[in-house]
C-alpha cells in the first residue's frame, strides 16, 4: 500500500502559503514544540520544550520584573522589579540570589510596573539605568552589597566604605552630580596690616651712624592683630572695662580677650623707615634700616568709651591702641634722612611677600564623589585681590602701587557646606587667574588624614575649632558652613582640562528613554532637558548703591582701594535658574527695569557725590515670579542665580606729569610717562577723573578728545625763551627821545611790521648787545599790559627777522617783524598812533634743549576749558595770564516788550525794532529786520549782537519722528485767518514759532502747554518756575526743544538741569547769515495754476523740503471733492523738488541730500561766507574766555556751557500763530490766530483753491514771494546760549558786573552804540612746571561698546523657596546658603512711645543669625521688644510675647550682610520667639519666597576715593585686568523652555578604569556633545553599540552613526572611513523603511544580530551585517500582519542562546489561552525564530517578563522570579499545570488526486496522538496508535460517523494535529 510520508527536517512554520503549496519540511503551526537534532542527533525531529525551573531563593510575591541585563564578565543577571510600592534589583549568579538595592518606598528608584526599562548597561561595577521617565541612575554594585541584604523588607543604605554609610536618597544614585552651590569664603591677612607696618613715635637719627642704637617705639591697634607665629600676649587694661554681660572689670585687669595677640617682631627682625613725604612706599622708599637688638614691651593705650583716659571703658574695647618698644641698632641711615625729630613710617624687612602680587586671582572648588566623579564647580569668588593705598608717582614710578595684591596670606573657608552630598570623598580647591583660560587645582581636602583620623581643613572653620563664637553669651556654634585652606604661598598643583571652563553644570538628561554605552561615553537618545519654567515673565529690576558692610557700617578700609561698580557704564541683570542638580537655564532678561547705568553723580543734589570716588554695589529685587520648589517638592527650579552684562571694551588710567599751554591756539600739551604711551591714539577720549594736587575726583563732568600725540615734546614746549629783559612798564619809556620809542612816527602799531626803539635806553635798562643776539639766535618780542590785579594782556610773541643798528642821537635799532602785529593786539594803543601808557616790551632769545622734563615722556593735544583751567592749569607755572586772540564788533537787539506767559513779567528793553504792535500782521515784518540789520550802516551787513529779539520759528535740532500724531496739530473752528475746524494739517509746532507749547491742540494761550514764548531773552539769571521746572504741565515756560513733540521727548537742558537757580546766560546771535535761497517768482515747476494734477510739481530752488508734508498727516489728496467741513480737502502729497522726487522740509534737521547745493549746506554756517568769524566761533567753546571793550573794570567772563539755535527772524515755513498786542495779557479764553505770512498758509491757499479748480497766478505769484522772503538770509539767525561763570565757576551776570549794561552798550559817556567783545586766551610766564607728588588721573573712554549678548555670574545660588519648618523633611541648607550663622543683621523698624514720640526700634550692630530652621531665622542677641505700635498704641498685655509682637515686626525686613559683602532681605511674617528674658525678639519666621532686594557682592574695579578707578595690576599697559567673571552664559533668541529632544543624542565625558577617569557625569554643554538625527526617522527608541559603532532604533528608520571616527563617501556612494575626533560622526540610515515604532522592549540580540519589532508596519525585523531583514516574512508575515494589529502592554524580545532563537513575547493583560487562536489581539504568545531554518519554529505558551540567558541557559522572569528553562519534566512554566504540544501537519503531496488514507503512523516517541485529520469530503480521527515494528500505527475513524473506517477524497488539505 503506498505510503505518503511527512518529515519536519526544515523546521518552520509557514502560514503564509496555500495548503497545496506548502513544501515539504514545513508544517502550518506548532505549540511549544522544538524541531531540530534531537538529543541523539536525530534529524528533524520534533520534541517539546523543556520546562522552567524557579531559581529564586528569595520570598517575595506581586513583583514584576522591569528590566534585566547579563554582566557576561562576571557571569551575572541584574534584574529590576517593583510591585509599585516596593522596588529592588537583585543579582543572580547561576546559583543564588541576592539584593543589590532595595527601595522600600519606590521614591529611590522609581520603578513603574507598567513600563519597561530598556536602556541598562554594566560598565565595571556600575549598572546605569533610564527609563524615559525619571533621572538616569547609576549604582556601584559593590559597595551596595555591602548591606548583605537576605529579603526585600529593609531599604539600603548607602555605603561608601565598610564602615561609612548612610541613609539612602536618590541623589546617592543619579547619574548627575550635585555641583557646590555656593562659592568659598576668603579672608585675608594683609602685609602692613600686623606688627608688621605703622608709624613709630617721634624719632631722631640726628647725628646717628650705623652701628649706632636708637630706641624705637611703635604704636599699633588691636584690630591690626592677627594670630601668625611669635609670643601669646595679654593686653592690660589700665582704666578698666565692662563686657557685654554687665560684669566688671578692675583698672589693671587682664580680663578675657578674645584672642592673644601675636607679634611678628623679634630679636634679628630687620625694620625699614621712611618719612611721610618721602615719594613712593616701603620698601622701596626705604630711608633707614634698623635691626631689633631686644624683646619688645608693651603698653596698652588706656581707651574708654568716648576716647579719653579718664574712666574706665564701659565695654570691652573691640580695637585697643598699644605701644609697642623695642631696642634696635642702625643698619644703615641715607643722608636724604632730615634733620631733627619726626615721625616715620615703618616696615618690617622680608616678611610681607605678597601673594598673587601681579594678578587677579579668584578660587573656587570641586566635589570628588565616591565613585570617582568630578562636579561641575562652585561659583568663582571675586578676586582675591585687596589693593592697597593709591600711590601713583609719574617722574620717579609712573605705576599705581596701589594696585598691587596687598594679601601674604589667604584663607579660603566654607568648602564643606551644610548641603555637601554625603557621597563627596573630597574636596578639589581651585584657581584661575583672570585673563588666562587655565584652571589650576590647588590641593585636595579630604575628611580623613592617612591615619585615619579627622583631618581639621574639613572638619573645622579656622585654625581654633569646629565651632564659631558669635559673642560672650553665645559661644561654640556650630557654623554652617566647615571647612578652611591657608595658601601662604603660590605653589599651584595639576592642570585642569580646557573644558572644564565651559563646563557650567552637567547637562545630564533629566530623561531619556534611550541608552548604551560605546567609544568609553555613555550616550543618551530621546532625552529631556531644560528647566520647565511654565510661562516666566522676568520683571527684575536692576539698580546700584553704596557698598555697606553689616554691623561695621560703610564698607572702608583704611584709605585702600575698594570693590566697586564701575562708574558710567550700563549694567544688565539677567536670571539664570537652577534645578535642586545644578543644571542652569540659558540667562533670562527683563525690559528696561533689568539695566541700570551707574552715573557720574551719585544724586542730583547740589552737593557732589562722585560714583566713581565711592564703594558702589549693583542690587536686584522684584526678582521672580517663579515660586520655585521647597525640599518636598521637586519640580523645577530650586535656584536661581544673578549674571551680569556689561560689554565696554578696556579702558586705561593715566598719571599726568605735567601740563603746558599750546601755542596760542587756547589747547594744552599733556606730557605722560612713555610706560603709558601704547594706551590710546588720536582721536581717543580722556575723561579727567582726579584733580592736580587734590584726592578728590573731579567734580565736573568732562571728556577731552585727543587731537594729537607726540612721541617727543613739540617744539613750542621744547624751545624756552630766555627772557633778556623788559622795558619797565611806567609812562617814562614811552617818551619821545628820552624812552624806549624815540620816534611817534615808529611806534609799534596794529598791521604794520616795523618800529624803532631807543638803543641807549636799552642799554640803559641792562638789555644790551642786542645785535649781537640777534646775529647769533632767534630773537622775538611781545609786548604786555597789566590792566587789572588778575588780568594781564600779552600779546602774540613777534618774531624778529631784521635788527639793524644806526648812529644817531640817539643811537636806535630798526625792527622788523616777520609778521605784522595783529589787529588782536590792537589794544596796545589807547588811540591811533598812540600807545597804552603802561605798556611793557619784553625782548627773548630762543633757547633749545633736550630738557630732562622731556625725557621718556609722551606729549598728547587736548582743547582747554571750564574744567581743564579749575583742574590742570594751575600746575603750568605760577603767573597765568590773558591775552586778546581775537575781538569783534559787537551790538545789542532787543524789542521793546517780550511776549510771556505770565502777563506780570513783561520786560522793557532800549528798543532796536519799534513798537509796532504785537498783534499786526506786519510786526517784526521783513521790513523792520531789513532796516535793523544794517548795524549802523547804510545797507544790511552780517555781525553779532546780544539778541533779545522776536523769533517767528525754530530749526529743530533733532529727527522728526512722524509716528506720533501729538507732533501735529487740530486746528480749530473759523474762518480765514483763523483756523478751519477738524482739519489736520502736517504743522510742526516746534518749527512754526510757538517754542515751548506741546501742540496737539494748544490752539490757545495757556500755562497748560506752557504758554507762547516767542522772543530770546538776551542776558538772563535763571529760576526754576521760569527756565528748568520740568514738573509744570507741559513743561517749563521757558524750556527749548530740540524737535516737536512732548517737552518730556525733546526738552533740551539749554539752562541747566532741573531746578536750576541762578544760572547766568548770554545769547549771542550771528545774522544775517548765508545766501538767499530763492530768488523769486512763481514756484510752479510743472502742473496746472488752476487745478492740481498728476504732475504738479514746485521749484523750490535753494530750499530743501526735507520736511515732506505727507497725506496721511492731513493736507489734500488729489481727486477729492471739497466740502464744507474739510473733511475731503484734497491734498498734493507735497512741496516737491524739481527733481519730481517727493522732498522733506527745510525746518528739519538737516539731513543727507542727493542735491548738491551751497546755498543750502552752508545757510545756518556763520563762518562760510563770513570767514572773518573764525576766530570768534572758535572761542564760543566751553572754557572760552572774552570781555567787553569798553567795559573799564576789565571783568573776563568764562563760558560755561554752550547751545546753539538756529532761529528764524520774520517769515516761518510752517504755521504759526500771530503775537499777542503790545501789553496784552494773556487770556486762556483768546483763540490764537494764524499768522498769515507763513509760507505754509500762501500755499494753503492755492492748494485750497486749485482742489476746486479755482487756483489762481495771483497765489502762486504770492506763495512764490513768500518763499522768497523764507529764503532770504536776513530771515536767519544763529543764536549761541552761553553759560557765564567767573574763574570759580560762579555764576557771573555782565549787567552787574560790568561797568557798562551790554543790554544797552550805553558806556560812560552814553553815547556808545557798540562796543567790541575780546575773546581771551590764556598765556603762562617762562617759569618751569611745577612737579607734583599727588598727580593728576585720567581715565581713558573705551574705543567701542561691544555689543555681545555674555553675561557673566554674579552670585552664589539664592534659593528660590526656603522650606516650611513644619514640614517632615525641612531641610536647612537653603537658609544657611542664603544666610550662614555668623552673618551680620540689621532690621529697620521704629515704634513710639504712648506720647507718639518715636523710639528707634532697630538694631544695626551686634546682631548675628545663629540658626535656621527651614523658614524660621534666630538672631542673637536679638531685638529690643516694644510696648507700642508704630502709632504710638500700647501693645496687647504682655507686650514681651511673641504673639503680641509679631504685628508691630510684620512687613519688617531683615537685611543680612554675607561674608563677600553682599546682602539678602527677607521680609518678616511673624515673630516665633523671644530671648530668655523676654527682652529681646530673637526668632523670626520670614516668608519662604525671596524676591526681595538682594545685593550682588559683584564688582569690576577698586575705587581710591579719589576718582580714580581702577582694575588694572599697577595701572600698567597690557597687565591683568579685572575681568566681568569666570562663568559667562547667554540669552537665547527664542523663548527658553523644556525641550525634549526625540530625535537627539547626547554623550557623557571618558571612562577609563584603568586611570580612575569617571567623567561618564560630565555632559559639557558648551562642548560639541551631541548630534541630531533627521526628525522624519520619528523619535530614538533604543540604542545599541555593535562593535565600534552605534545603532539607533528611532520610530521609523533604523540609523547606523559612527562612533570615534566618520566618514567620507566616494563618488560611487561608497564610504571611507576617516580618523576624527568626533564621538559621534555620520549617521547613514538603513536601507528599508522600518524602524522599532514604540516597542523597544522588543529588541534582542545574538552577537552581531539584532531583532526587534516594528508593529507600525506590522514586521518582525533582524538587523546583521546584510542590513534589515523583514524575518517576519519567513512563512508569517499574515500572521504578524493580524497580530501587531493589537494592542498589548508590552511586546518582549529576548533571545534563547541555548535552543538560539529569538523570542517574541505579546503581552496583554491575561497569559496564554489555548481556547484563542494564537493569532488573536488579545491572546498573550510567544513565537520564536530560529537563524538554521530561516523560520519561525513554534509558538509558545509561557509569557515572560523579561528573558536573558546567562552561562549558556535561557532565563525568564515571572512575578518578579527567576526562573530557568532547563527543566527535563518539559512543557511545564512557572509552576504551572502540564501544557500541550501541538503541531499542524500538511499532508499535500498529489494535491490534485483523490486518495484514501487508512491509517496514521509516526515515528516517534510514545503518548502522541491526532485529534483529527481532515480533508475536503470529511473528518476522522487517529486515537490510541499502537506500537509496530518500532513505529505507532492508529486506524483512521470517522468523528462524526463512527462506521467510517477510512478517509477519501482530494488530498490537497490534510490537517494533522499532534499532540502529547
Amino acid at each position: 500500500m503506498p505510503e505518503i510520508k511527512k518529515t519536519f527536517i526544515k523546521g518552520r512554520m509557514n502560514l503564509d502559503l496555500d495548503e497545496r503549496l506548502l513544501p515539504d519540511g514545513e508544517y502550518r503551526e506548532a505549540l511549544n514544540v522544538q524541531v531540530t537534532s534531537s538529543e541523539d542527533s536525530d534529524i528533524g525531529a520534533v520534541k517539546n520544550i523543556l520546562g522552567n525551573t524557579l531559581k529564586s531563593t528569595l520570598t517575595h510575591t506581586g513583583y514584576t520584573c522591569v528590566g534585566s541585563i547579563v554582566d557576561d564578565k562576571i557571569n551575572t543577571i541584574y534584574y529590576f522589579i517593583t510591585n509599585d510600592t516596593n522596588s529592588a534589583i537583585i543579582q543572580y549568579d547561576g546559583t543564588a540570589e541576592k539584593p543589590v538595592l532595595v527601595d522600600t518606598s519606590n521614591k529611590i528608584l522609581e520603578f513603574d510596573s507598567t513600563k519597561k526599562i530598556t536602556g541598562i548597561n554594566v560598565i565595571d561595577d556600575y549598572i546605569f539605568f533610564t527609563d524615559g521617565v525619571n533621572e538616569p541612575k547609576k549604582i556601584n554594585v559593590q559597595k551596595f552589597l555591602l548591606n548583605g541584604h537576605t529579603d526585600l523588607t529593609t531599604t539600603s543604605k548607602y555605603y561608601l566604605d565598610d564602615s561609612n554609610f548612610f541613609d539612602l536618597t536618590k541623589d546617592h544614585i543619579t547619574v548627575i552630580k550635585k555641583k557646590p552651590s555656593r562659592a568659598l569664603d576668603i579672608n585675608f591677612e594683609l602685609v602692613n596690616s600686623q606688627f608688621t607696618a605703622g608709624e613709630t613715635e617721634d624719632l631722631d637719627f640726628t647725628g646717628l651712624r650705623a652701628g649706632d642704637s636708637i630706641t624705637v617705639t611703635l604704636t599699633l591697634a588691636r584690630k591690626q592683630i592677627i594670630p601668625t607665629l611669635g609670643i601669646l600676649h595679654t593686653l592690660i587694661y589700665p582704666n578698666g572695662y565692662t563686657d557685654i554681660t554687665g560684669t566688671v572689670y578692675p583698672v589693671n585687669n587682664t580680663g578675657p580677650i578674645f584672642d592673644g595677640i601675636t607679634y611678628d617682631i623679634g630679636i634679628g627682625t630687620n625694620l625699614l623707615l621712611s618719612i611721610p613725604d618721602e615719594p613712593g612706599i616701603l620698601p622701596k622708599n626705604s630711608q633707614v634700616t634698623l635691626t631689633v637688638t631686644s624683646t619688645p614691651v608693651f603698653t596698652s593705650i588706656p581707651i574708654t568709651n568716648d576716647g579719653s583716659t579718664s574712666a574706665p571703658a564701659t565695654t570691652q574695647p573691640s580695637n585697643p591702641t598699644f605701644k609697642a618698644t623695642f631696642d634696635c641698632s642702625i643698619s644703615s641711615v641715607d643722608s636724604s634722612v632730615p634733620i631733627g625729630s619726626q615721625v616715620f613710617n615703618f616696615l618690617v624687612e622680608g616678611i610681607d611677600e605678597r601673594l598673587f602680587e601681579k594678578s587677579f586671582a579668584r578660587f573656587s572648588y570641586r566635589y570628588k564623589y565616591a565613585d570617582g566623579e568630578y562636579s561641575a564647580f562652585a561659583p568663582f569668588t571675586q578676586t582675591a585681590f585687596r589693593a592697597g593705598v593709591f600711590n601713583y608717582q609719574p617722574t620717579k614710578e609712573p605705576s599705581n602701587s596701589g594696585m598691587e595684591n596687598q594679601a601674604r596670606k589667604i584663607t579660603l573657608s566654607g568648602f564643606v557646606p551644610r548641603d555637601i552630598p554625603e557621597d563627596v570623598v573630597e574636596v578639589d580647591l581651585l584657581y584661575k587667574k583672570d585673563n588666562e583660560p587655565t584652571i589650576y587645582s590647588l590641593s585636595k581636602i579630604k575628611p580623613q588624614n592617612y591615619d585615619g583620623s579627622n583631618n581639621p581643613n574639613w572638619h573645622n572653620v579656622d585654625e581654633t575649632g569646629s565651632t564659631i563664637d558669635l559673642d560672650i553669651l553665645n559661644t561654640g556654634i556650630e557654623a554652617s558652613h566647615k571647612g578652611y585652606y591657608n595658601i601662604t604661598s603660590e605653589n599651584i598643583h595639576l592642570i585642569l582640562p580646557e573644558n572644564q571652563l565651559l563646563r557650567n553644570y552637567d547637562n545630564v538628561p533629566k530623561k531619556a528613554l534611550a541608552q548604551d554605552f560605546t567609544a568609553n561615553r555613555l550616550i543618551y537618545g530621546n532625552y529631556t532637558q531644560n528647566l520647565d519654567l511654565g510661562s516666566y515673565d522676568n520683571s527684575i529690576f536692576l539698580d546700584y548703591e553704596k557698598r555697606f558692610r553689616g554691623n561695621r557700617g560703610t564698607y572702608t578700609e583704611s584709605g585702600r582701594g575698594l570693590r566697586s561698580v564701575k562708574s558710567e557704564r550700563t549694567y544688565r541683570a539677567g536670571i539664570v535658574f537652577v534645578d535642586r542638580y545644578g543644571r542652569e537655564t540659558s540667562v533670562i532678561t527683563g525690559g528696561d527695569s533689568s539695566s541700570v547705568k551707574i552715573p557720574f553723580d551719585a544724586d542730583l543734589t547740589n552737593v557732589f557725590d562722585g560714583n566713581a570716588s565711592r564703594a558702589n554695589m549693583l542690587c536686584v529685587k522684584n526678582l521672580t515670579n517663579i515660586s520655585g520648589s521647597d525640599n518636598v517638592q521637586e519640580y523645577d527650579p530650586h535656584y536661581f542665580k544673578v549674571y551680569i552684562k556689561e560689554t565696554s571694551s578696556e579702558y586705561y588710567n593715566l598719571v599726568l606729569d605735567r601740563v603746558y599751554f599750546a601755542n596760542l591756539d587756547g589747547n594744552l600739551w599733556l606730557s605722560f610717562p612713555s610706560s603709558e604711551r601704547n594706551k590710546i591714539t588720536v582721536d581717543d577720549y580722556l575723561i579727567l577723573k582726579k584733580a592736580l594736587n587734590s584726592s578728590t575726583q573731579v567734580d565736573t563732568k568732562n571728556k577731552y578728545k585727543i587731537i594729537d600725540i607726540q612721541d617727543q615734546a613739540p617744539d613750542f614746549i621744547k624751545i624756552k625763551y630766555r627772557d633778556l629783559g623788559s622795558t619797565p612798564d611806567l609812562s617814562s619809556n614811552l617818551q619821545i627821545s628820552t624812552g624806549l620809542y624815540h620816534n611817534n612816527s615808529a611806534l609799534p602799531s596794529p598791521e604794520f611790521n616795523q618800529f624803532e626803539i631807543n638803543k641807549e635806553f636799552m642799554d640803559g635798562e641792562g638789555i644790551t648787545d642786542l645785535q649781537q643776539l640777534f646775529n647769533e639766535g632767534k630773537i622775538s618780542v611781545q609786548f604786555t599790559l597789566n590792566e587789572t590785579a588778575t588780568v594781564t594782556l600779552k600779546s602774540k610773541r613777534y618774531s624778529i627777522s631784521a635788527l639793524t643798528t644806526t648812529s644817531s642821537t640817539p643811537d636806535f635799532y630798526k625792527v622788523t617783524l616777520v609778521e605784522p602785529i595783529a589787529l588782536s593786539d590792537a589794544w596796545i594803543e589807547s588811540a591811533t598812533s598812540v600807545l597804552e601808557t603802561n605798556l611793557k616790551t619784553t625782548f627773548f632769545v630762543e633757547d633749545e634743549k633736550e630738557y630732562e622734563e622731556f625725557q621718556g615722556r609722551f606729549f598728547v593735544k587736548i582743547a582747554s576749558d571750564l574744567t581743564s583751567d579749575k583742574f590742570l592749569e594751575t600746575q603750568i607755572g605760577v603767573n597765568v595770564n590773558n591775552f586778546v586772540s581775537s575781538q569783534n564788533d559787537l551790538f545789542y537787539l532787543g524789542d521793546n516788550d517780550l511776549c510771556k506767559n505770565n502777563s506780570t513779567s513783561i520786560l522793557t528793553k532800549n528798543n532796536a525794532f519799534t513798537n509796532t504792535g504785537r498783534g499786526q500782521s506786519d510786526a517784526r515784518s521783513l521790513d523792520e529786520w531789513e532796516g535793523h540789520v544794517k548795524f549802523g550802516g547804510s545797507s544790511a551787513a552780517s555781525n553779532w549782537f546780544i539778541d533779545s529779539v522776536f523769533t517767528t520759528a525754530q530749526q529743530p535740532t533733532g529727527a522728526v519722528d512722524y509716528s506720533d500724531a501729538n507732533y501735529f496739530t487740530q486746528l480749530d473752528s473759523g474762518s480765514s485767518p483763523n483756523p478751519p475746524n477738524t482739519l489736520y494739517e502736517s504743522i510742526e509746532v516746534s518749527t512754526s514759532g510757538n517754542l515751548f507749547a506741546k501742540g496737539g491742540g494748544a490752539t490757545n494761550y495757556d500755562s497748560q502747554h506752557g504758554g507762547k514764548v516767542d522772543t530770546v531773552e538776551g542776558i538772563i539769571t535763571t529760576t526754576a518756575a521760569l527756565f528748568t521746572d520740568y514738573d509744570v504741565a507741559g513743561g517749563p515756560p521757558r524750556a527749548w526743544k530740540s524737535q516737536i513733540g512732548d517737552i518730556a521727548d525733546y526738552g533740551e537742558e539749554v539752562y541747566g538741569p532741573e531746578d536750576s537757580n541762578g544760572k547766568v546766560f548770554m545769547h549771542l546771535s550771528f545774522s544775517p547769515i548765508g545766501e538767499d535761497l530763492y530768488s523769486g517768482g512763481s514756484p510752479l515747476h510743472s502742473g496746472s495754476v488752476t487745478t492740481l494734477q498728476s504732475n504738479t510739481r514746485l521749484d523750490l530752488q535753494h530750499i530743501h523740503n526735507y520736511n515732506k508734508q505727507a497725506a496721511n498727516y492731513g493736507g489734500i489728496t488729489e481727486g477729492s471733492v471739497y466740502n464744507g467741513d474739510h473733511s475731503g480737502d484734497p491734498v498734493v502729497s507735497g512741496i516737491r523738488t524739481t527733481t519730481g522726487t517727493d522732498a522733506y522740509g527745510v525746518c528739519d534737521a538737516p539731513q543727507s541730500s542727493t542735491i548738491s547745493d551751497s546755498r543750502h549746506e552752508y545757510q545756518w554756517d556763520p563762518v562760510y561766507y563770513n570767514p572773518e568769524n573764525k576766530p570768534v566761533v572758535e572761542n564760543l567753546i566751553v572754557g572760552g574766555k572774552f570781555r567787553f571793550k569798553n567795559d573799564t573794570s576789565k571783568k573776563v567772563f568764562t563760558i560755561a556751557s554752550v547751545t546753539v539755535k538756529r532761529l528764524y527772524n520774520h517769515t516761518s515755513w510752517n504755521h504759526t500763530y500771530k503775537p499777542l498786542a503790545s501789553g496784552t495779557a494773556l487770556d486762556p479764553a483768546t483763540p490764537a490766530q494764524y499768522d498769515e505770512s507763513s509760507v505754509w498758509f500762501k500755499w494753503k491757499e492755492w492748494v485750497k483753491s486749485a482742489a476746486q479748480g479755482n487756483g489762481t497766478q495771483t497765489q502762486l505769484d504770492t506763495l512764490g514771494d513768500t518763499l522768497q522772503d523764507f529764503g532770504r538770509a536776513d530771515n536767519r539767525r544763529l543764536c549761541y546760549v552761553l553759560e557765564l561763570v567767573d574763574d570759580n565757576g560762579d555764576p557771573l551776570d555782565p549787567k552787574i558786573a560790568c561797568s557798562i549794561d551790554p543790554e544797552s552798550l550805553a558806556g560812560p559817556s552814553g553815547t556808545v552804540e557798540n562796543t567790541q567783545i575780546q575773546f581771551l586766551t590764556p598765556y603762562v610766564s617762562e617759569n618751569e612746571t611745577i612737579l607734583t607728588d599727588n598727580p593728576a588721573v585720567f581715565e581713558t573712554e573705551p574705543k567701542e561698546t561691544v555689543d555681545l549678548d555674555i553675561y557673566y555670574e554674579a552670585s552664589d545660588y539664592i534659593p528660590l523657596k526656603l522650606d516650611d519648618n513644619t514640614a517632615s523633611n525641612v531641610d536647612n541648607s537653603k537658609g544657611h546658603l542664603l544666610a550662614p550663622v555668623g552673618s551680620a543683621v540689621e532690621i529697620n523698624r521704629v515704634a513710639a512711645d504712648g506720647s507718639g514720640n518715636p523710639i528707634t526700634s532697630n538694631r544695626t550692630t551686634g546682631c548675628k543669625v545663629k540658626s535656621w530652621n527651614g523658614d524660621i531665622i534666630e538672631i542673637v542677641p536679638g531685638f529690643p521688644v516694644t510696648s507700642f505700635d508704630s502709632d504710638g498704641n500700647a501693645l496687647p498685655s504682655p507686650s514681651n510675647s511673641a504673639t503680641n509682637q509679631s504685628p508691630f515686626w510684620q512687613g519688617s525686613k531683615l537685611k543680612i550682610y554675607r561674608q563677600d559683602t553682599g546682602y539678602v532681605e527677607l521680609l518678616i511674617e511673624q515673630v516665633t520667639d523671644l530671648n530668655d528674658t523676654n527682652t529681646q525678639v530673637a526668632e523670626f519666621r520670614v516668608k519662604k519666597e525671596i524676591n526681595e532686594k538682594i545685593g550682588l557682592p559683584w564688582f569690576n574695579c577698586y575705587s581710591f576715593g579719589n576718582g580714580v578707578e581702577s582694575n588694572r595690576i599697577r595701572d600698567v599697559f597690557n597687565t591683568p585686568f579685572v575681568s566681568n567673571g569666570v562663568r559667562a552664559s547667554s540669552t537665547l533668541e527664542e523663548q527658553y523652555e523644556q525641550d525634549n529632544r526625540t530625535s537627539g543624542l547626547i554623550y557623557s565625558g571618558l571612562y577609563n578604569k584603568n586611570t580612575s577617569l569617571n567623567n561618564l557625569n560630565q555632559f559639557i554643554a558648551g562642548e560639541k556633545i551631541t548630534k541630531e538625527l533627521l526628525p522624519t526617522y520619528g523619535s530614538i527608541q533604543k540604542l545599541y553599540a555593535r562593535d565600534s559603532d552605534l545603532i539607533a532604533f528611532c520610530e521609523d528608520k533604523v540609523v547606523q552613526i559612527l562612533a570615534d571616527k566618520d566618514a567620507l563617501f566616494n563618488a560611487d556612494g561608497k564610504p571611507q572611513l576617516l580618523a576624527t575626533n568626533k564621538v559621534l560622526g555620520q549617521s547613514r540610515p538603513f536601507v528599508g523603511d522600518y524602524g522599532i515604532s514604540k516597542n523597544p522592549e522588543s529588541f534582542a540580540r545574538e552577537s552581531y544580530r539584532a531583532y526587534f519589532v516594528d508593529k507600525q508596519r506590522n514586521a518582525v525585523l533582524r538587523l546583521s551585517k546584510d542590513g534589515l531583514t523583514a524575518i517576519s516574512d519567513a512563512g508569517m508575515k499574515d500572521f504578524f500582519g493580524d497580530k501587531l494589529k493589537g494592542s498589548y502592554d508590552h511586546i518582549i524580545g529576548s533571545y534563547d542562546m541555548d535552543t538560539n532563537q529569538y523570542n517574541v513575547t505579546f503581552k496583554t493583560a491575561n497569559d496564554y489561552d489555548n481556547a484563542k487562536d494564537f493569532s488573536a489581539t488579545d491572546n498573550s504568545i510567544t513565537v520564536s525564530y530560529k537563524e538554521n531554518v530561516k523560520g519561525w519554529t513554534s509558538f509558545k505558551s509561557f509569557v515572560p517578563e523579561q528573558g536573558v540567558t546567562l552561562n549558556g541557559t535561557y532565563y525568564t522572569f515571572k512575578d518578579g522570579l527567576i526562573y530557568s528553562h532547563d527543566n527535563e519534566t518539559r512543557n511545564t512554566f512557572y509552576g504551572g499545570d502540564l501544557e500541550n504540544s501541538l503541531i499542524n501537519v500538511l499532508m499535500n503531496d498529489s494535491a490534485i488526486a483523490v486518495k484514501d488514507f487508512k491509517t496514521l503512523n509516526y515515528d516517534g516517541d510514545e503518548g502522541w496522538f491526532c485529534n483529527e485529520l481532515t480533508t475536503d469530503f470529511s473528518i476522522v480521527g487517529a486515537e490510541n496508535f499502537v506500537k509496530k515494528e518500532n513505529k505507532y500505527f492508529a486506524n483512521l475513524k470517522g468523528i462524526k460517523d463512527e462506521n467510517i473506517d477510512n478517509l477519501q477524497g482530494i488530498g490537497y488539505s490534510i490537517d494533522i494535529t499532534q499532540t502529547i
